[in-house]
């Protein structure tokens, strides 16, 4: 098999380069603690917004995710493009010198190998975060790998091309101030994690912690995917907590110590819900190995959710064996995970719960005091509202104009969800019950294009 020439190649690469559409889609709008405030995240552009829907300008922008600390102190995650001479700073001498040994290690294998033999060397994931380093201090023999690579072919240097390649990515964790009217000046928090690129279909998350001490980073990409803990007091690097296939909605359990997630098990759908302490009775970081709580079908999507209780919910095909051949679809179900008994795991909905829910309830947000959750279909663009409270049933059922954004909660009684006004316009609106009030009918034409247009 032919390997791509190195434009080829660069082309591909720059193609992933921007995170516009590589956003959480559940995190576009995000309510803080008491309400009052929402932030509106359009395209990598920030604003905050009133209960009102009165939204600043833009206030800062490359961020790519953004979640409350509190009512007063916002985390955002902004991506960073830097040279190489910059990045060294911020990667350290131990980093920096492991990216050369390794770039020059390619350059060694390379040298000896023919051209199919290049084609593991120089994959898309493999070779991108060496560019940096290849293209500023070995640009020579890079474009001969590269066009070694090709068969002896290979396109006209792209000069620009070429000087994006050359530059380093980084996602940078800061937190801001809030009053109301006017956000602080950033103050970072870490600057090390280091990203080949989000891919098309990529995301980013975030988590919390109960106390706002630290939260949870999820990423979907090639060079640094899986779990992240931030230090949002003291600065300190982000912790790897999980690597690999890992689900992107991990959640703490309610005394902070532990996170509960789903990974996938290697070479097939299959995944397995895990326990990890992260930190112990005194609040030291531990981060202790994984424990498997119980097998399921596996999805990047797919959320784990803690009770006050300390039960795990979660939503998965619900697979029966031996089962006869079925015409429909494979439904979800709904299952709460016992922590006090192993190994035991309850169905939530009842069959009549379930009556009228889409297949797939992978989507499902818990209310802030945990008594109601979330489902949205992505299908039939449409929400519905269960209480948790005593036997599960449907509250209300919510067409969506349509499913631009995944809907939030503002508060335990109210829904943040697109709506379509009486013109067929598509709106941001605030529900509650039958009451819908629009909020986006002040926003500026550069908002409406990113979380109201038809158009994906």
């Amino acid at each position: 098999m032919k390997t791509p020439s190195f434009i080829y190649l660069i082309g591909l690469l720059l193609s992933c380069f921007f995170l516009t559409s590589c956003k959480d889609e559940t995190r576009r709008i995000v309510w803080s603690p008491n309400g009052e405030s929402a932030t509106l995240l359009a395209g990598n552009s920030l604003h905050l917004m009133d209960s009102k829907g009165n939204a600043t300008d833009l206030l800062t922008d490359g961020i790519i995710a953004a979640e409350w600390v509190n009512d007063e102190k916002l985390l955002v995650i902004r991506k960073e493009t830097v040279s190489w001479e910059e990045a060294q700073t911020i990667l350290g001498k131990e980093r920096s010198e492991k990216l050369v040994s390794d770039a020059e290690t390619l350059l060694a294998e390379a040298a000896s190998a023919n051209p199919e033999e290049l084609e593991d060397l120089v994959g898309v994931h493999s070779v991108f975060y060496l560019l940096p380093y290849l293209l500023n201090e070995r640009r020579e023999e890079t474009l001969a790998l590269f066009k070694k690579a090709g068969g002896g072919e290979t396109d006209e240097v792209d000069e620009q091309e070429i000087e994006e390649a050359s530059m380093l990515h980084f996602l940078q964790s800061e937190t801001h101030s809030w009053n109301g009217t006017e956000l602080g000046e950033p103050i970072k928090v870490d600057a090390s994690i280091l990203v080949n690129f989000l891919t098309e279909n990529g995301h980013v998350s975030l988590r919390m912690h109960p106390d706002g001490t630290h939260s949870l980073l999820s990423i979907e990409e090639a060079y640094s995917p899986g779990i992240w803990l931030l230090d949002l007091e003291n600065g300190k690097k982000a912790t790897r907590i999980a690597g690999g296939e890992t689900a992107l909605f991990p959640d703490w359990t309610p005394n902070g110590k532990n996170i509960v997630y789903t990974r996938g098990v290697p070479d097939s759908r299959f995944g397995e819900i895990v326990a990890q302490k992260i930190f112990d009775d005194s609040g030291a970081l531990v981060v202790e190995q994984a424990e498997v709580l119980v097998y399921t079908p596996f999805h990047m999507a797919m959320r784990t959710r803690c009770l006050e209780n300390g039960n795990v919910l979660f939503a998965a095909p619900e697979w029966n064996l031996p089962s006869p051949p079925a015409d429909g679809p494979i439904s979800d179900q709904l299952f709460e995970l016992d922590m006090q008994r192993p190994g035991v795991v309850n169905r939530v909905l009842s069959s009549s719960a379930l009556v009228g829910l889409p297949d797939s309830i992978s989507f499902f947000e818990l209310s802030p005091d945990k008594m109601k959750m979330l489902v949205a279909s992505t299908g039939d663009s449409k929400v519905f509202t269960l209480s948790l409270n005593g036997e599960p049933k449907a509250l209300q059922e919510h067409d969506l104009g349509k499913l631009r954004w995944m809907p939030t909660w503002r508060n335990t009684e109210e829904i943040c969800l697109l709506v379509k006004d009486e013109s067929g316009s598509l709106q941001a609106a605030i529900r509650n019950g039958d009451e819908t009030q629009i909020i986006s009918g002040n926003w500026s034409p550069a908002i409406r294009k990113e979380l109201l247009s038809e158009t994906e």
